[in-house]
């Protein structure tokens, strides 16, 4: 791994949970060395956690997030949470005070209900 910043995360759960994750991962692990390209594999632990463990040249771990409410999840206590005020689809994770809102001021629009509401000639 390179000598570049520390990247951090904490994993919680009780101690049967922790180890079954820790179980999966070298089971996956031993799996993508022995699969064809490209090298790697998924599974889900227990308590729903999907995991994917896939063998690259990347000098650094990479993580990576599937689901936007999963991310949101992730990075609770860092960054807020704003959905859309029509659909509720996450729209943006705020790590700011500071957005832009709706005119009426009752929170953000996603793409398409903003499109939605400019081709009725409402106001955003």
């Amino acid at each position: 791994m390179s000598q570049g910043r520390l990247k951090g995360f904490r994993i919680e759960g009780k101690r049967e949970a922790l180890s079954s994750l820790a179980s999966l991962i070298s089971e996956l692990l031993k799996k993508a060395e022995t699969s064809p390209s490209p090298m790697k594999t998924r599974d889900t632990t227990q308590t729903g956690l999907l995991i994917e463990v896939a063998i690259s040249e990347f000098d650094e771990l990479r993580t990576s997030i599937e689901v936007r409410d999963d991310g949101a999840d992730l990075l609770e206590g860092w960054a807020e949470p704003k959905r859309c005020v029509k659909c509720d689809q996450l729209v943006a994770l705020l790590f700011e005070e500071e957005y832009i809102e709706s005119v009426e001021h009752d929170g953000m629009l996603c793409l398409g209900c903003a499109c939605e509401l400019l081709d009725r000639g409402e106001a955003i």
